[in-house]
């Protein structure tokens, strides 16, 4: 039966004006249109829903104005397709998907069942409600027309669905049979928010309770069916020299790019949607399905570490019997000229996104030990699931947690609750965000968490202590664990722990406005210095060197060799290098930084003989391990046992070729780096840490060390209880701080302020962090 309701408009419209008013209705469900009889059709557009009101948009039809100041019009309430869950049952709707050729109209019917009964009698859909290529797809110059599409679902003729699912139902139906599947879009009721919240508590088990989970990408593209085809044949294949033909028998046949069609396959918006990651992670059977080609999860997975290890790894030549490099000439894939090895390492490396879950869905098994065990705990906790998944898409904030919590091995112990119902005018994504905070450093004391960095979405008026997960795109180039962990880029790098080895935080909470919007953190830690100078303000310069003069004539070339002389070179002047500039500031603050550490520690004199060579001497090795720090993915400076030999003869050589003056009257002396330590920073190679914190600074007291490119002179820098690296603070008020970021400072990162030299300098404070 339908219901009745009214509403009233109280303004003239003309034909076509929109108007907007915000009511209480009594149902759930409203129909688009309704028809006053003799009058003109009313459009009703919601805007926006929650448990209380709900505001809709109200078109007049073109061919008839309203001329009343006020009009009641019949809101018609239909039938909802929906019966309500029992939620102590935990029950969930599935459905039954009817049979059908490919045109005919998709028909499907909702029925209900419990989690307790443990039925695996249907497939969990995994999927992204918007457009499936959005990425991949080629841009068009005029504008695509606006397609809507509906089904059948019990009685509603017209339940609307977007493409995705659209194409999904279409490739999933099988011909005769009826099959039984769960779609959230379509077996939750979206509007009730209620149900949602419960649902979303369960889905989860939804998923790992389905005998097979698909990951649907999309319809074929980009020449997706050949490289899924490609994918099972080759998992097919046990013994690796036969894969290797396999694909370079592809390579051969291919009449288009067929490393960029792999490519386009992960940069589907799919890779990028937060739920997917609990749906991959939960499946007990899954598999990936690109219009009518589909392959098993473990497929697309062995196929990608194929191409890792042929890209990487050294490979066993059975004609030669012995390993050899990594792609080199003689690769087969290389040597008949179809691909070469930088194209391939991009292919392997635009599938980083599909890697993590690989890894991520690995770490949910069983492992064989306790040790194995705990390290797999370590991996999934809750606060490195969310920055592991940094990049990933929401269309609610909220979901960036209510989507991970649950796969985390420490999830339980938040205590979250999944809710969206809640009143507009408290902030949830930051009450939630900051709660999650909170927790962290009440259950491990520990301050990592509110170090990573991105720009916060204003909305939120999150504290700058709180992360805003939220914001997917990374601010480095490299991805979300550089910006969690700048000055850690490797997961295999050892911790630092500026503040002690087993330091605990000393953190207290408030909030001075009702809505919790305006939260402080009060911190206990100690003041080390304010910056001084950093690279992001120092002008750059030019450096004049001496090089070899080129000539054009080989023989002449060789003649001169043998008979060398001032023409043969040439003085260029270029400008320097970052490396050249952090040298030269390092360089022009040793006497001053020689002078503050004096008054600071009075435990050197000025006049103590060697005294400020010794202190040169140690700002030339400390210098070094920036260097080190900025160039290495893992850094070996501490312990001092585990130094690879590389790092060994690289230090040598930086001590062998410093320029360290003798005594504070040669300090005046070139600050320009030799030609044998620039042979040094040219072995170490190029920057590889996040290149967002490569800002190089001074302080007043002659410290250095690196930092984010946000940095200001007269900023300070704190080493915080139970944070591992020291923290730049930049004062706000009279009182209060906010967080820029986490710095590498030298001489500080491994509990040095605990240490006798140190000891009575620093005095402990509570910073207010806003």
């Amino acid at each position: 039966m339908n219901r009745y309701g009214s509403i009233t408009l109280e303004n003239e419209l003309a034909p076509g004006e929109w108007w907007s008013r915000r009511e209480v209705f009594p149902g759930r469900e409203i129909t688009r249109t309704c028809q006053l009889s003799g009058g003109p059709e009313w459009l009703f557009k919601p805007l926006r829903v929650n448990e209380a009101q709900r505001i809709y948009e109200v078109r007049v039809s073109p061919d008839f104005a309203v001329t009343k100041s006020s009009i009641s019009l019949p809101i018609i309430h239909r039938e909802s397709i929906y019966t309500p869950l029992e939620e102590k049952k935990r029950q969930f709707r599935v459905l039954i998907l009817k049979g059908g050729s490919w045109g005919d109209p998709i028909v499907c019917k909702l029925t209900i069942q419990s989690l307790d009964d443990n039925l695996d009698n249907y497939v969990a859909i995994s999927y992204t409600w918007n457009e499936p290529m959005a990425a991949a797809a080629p841009q068009t110059s005029q504008e695509e027309p606006e397609f809507r599409y509906f089904i059948k679902v019990n009685h509603e003729k017209h339940f609307e669905i977007g493409a995705n699912l659209q194409h999904a139902l279409h490739h999933l139906r099988h011909p005769t049979e009826s099959k039984t599947i769960w779609i959230d879009a379509i077996c939750i009721d979206q509007r009730n928010i209620h149900e949602r919240g419960h649902q979303v508590e369960i889905m989860m088990d939804i998923y790992s309770g389905a005998h097979t989970v698909i990951s649907w990408l999309g319809p074929s593209f980009h020449h997706s069916s050949s490289v899924m085809a490609l994918v099972n044949q080759v998992h097919l294949e046990k013994d690796t020299s036969w894969k290797r033909e396999l694909i370079l028998d592809a390579l051969r046949k291919s009449k288009f790019d067929l490393l960029q069609a792999y490519s386009s396959i992960f940069q589907r918006p799919y890779w990028y949607r937060t739920w997917i990651i609990q749906e991959i992670v939960s499946a007990k059977r899954l598999l990936i399905q690109c219009g009518s080609e589909v392959v098993p999860w473990k497929a697309l997975v062995a196929f990608q570490k194929f191409l890792t290890a042929e890209c990487y790894d050294e490979v066993w030549d059975p004609d030669r019997e012995r390993l050899v490099p990594p792609m080199d000439a003689s690769h087969p894939w290389i040597r008949y000229g179809y691909i070469t090895r930088p194209q391939l390492a991009k292919a392997v490396s635009d599938a980083d996104r599909f890697t993590n879950l690989a890894v991520l869905r690995d770490l949910g098994k069983p492992s064989p030990s306790d040790e194995e065990e705990e390290h797999l705990r370590s991996q999934r906790t809750l606060d490195r699931l969310l920055f592991d998944n940094w990049d990933a898409i929401a269309t609610d904030p909220l979901d960036k947690v209510f989507a991970i919590f649950r796969l985390a091995s420490d999830g339980d112990q938040y205590e979250i609750q999944v809710d969206y119902n809640y009143d507009p005018d408290v902030k949830a994504v930051n009450h939630l965000y900051t709660s999650v905070v909170k927790k962290f450093i009440q259950l491990y004391g520990n301050l990592s968490i509110i170090l990573p960095i991105r720009a916060q979405n204003p909305y939120h008026h999150l504290p700058s202590w709180v992360p805003d997960w939220s914001v997917s795109t990374p601010t480095s180039r490299m991805g979300n664990w550089q910006d969690a962990y700048p000055f850690q880029v490797s997961s295999n790098s050892w911790d630092y722990f500026a503040a002690g080895y087993q330091s605990k935080a000393e953190v207290e909470f408030y909030q001075y406005n009702n809505s919790g919007t305006r939260q402080f953190m009060h911190a206990k830690g100690f003041r080390i210095d304010q910056i001084r100078h950093a690279s992001n303000t120092t002008p750059d310069f030019k450096i004049e060197e001496i090089i070899p003069r080129e000539h054009s004539n080989s023989i002449l070339r060789t003649f001169l060799c043998f008979f060398p002389s001032d023409e043969e070179t040439q003085t260029v002047t270029r400008r320097a290098t970052d490396f050249e500039k952090w040298y030269e500031m390092h360089r022009s603050e040793l006497w001053r930084g020689f002078s503050q550490e004096t008054d600071v520690l009075r435990s050197i004199s000025r006049d103590e003989k060697n005294g400020f060579f010794h202190y040169c001497a140690r700002k030339h090795h400390e210098f070094f391990w920036i260097l080190h720090r900025a160039t290495h993915l893992v850094t070996d400076q501490q312990p001092r046992e585990r130094r690879s030999e590389n790092t060994r003869r690289l230090l040598q050589r930086w001590r062998d070729n410093g320029d360290i003056p003798r005594n504070h009257a040669l300090r005046r002396r070139s600050n320009i780096m030799g030609k044998g330590l620039s042979d040094v920073v040219r072995d170490m190679g190029e920057v590889k840490i996040n290149e967002i914190y490569t800002c190089f600074f001074t302080t007043k007291n002659g410290f250095m060390g690196l930092g984010p490119e946000a940095l200001k002179e007269r900023d300070h820098i704190v080493v915080l209880k139970g944070c591992g690296v020291p923290v730049i603070l930049r004062r706000r008020g009279r009182s209060s701080f906010r967080v820029v970021g986490a710095c590498y400072l030298a001489g500080f990162m491994y509990g040095e302020i605990l240490t006798k030299r140190w000891a009575g300098t620093f005095v402990e404070e509570t910073f207010e962090i806003c």
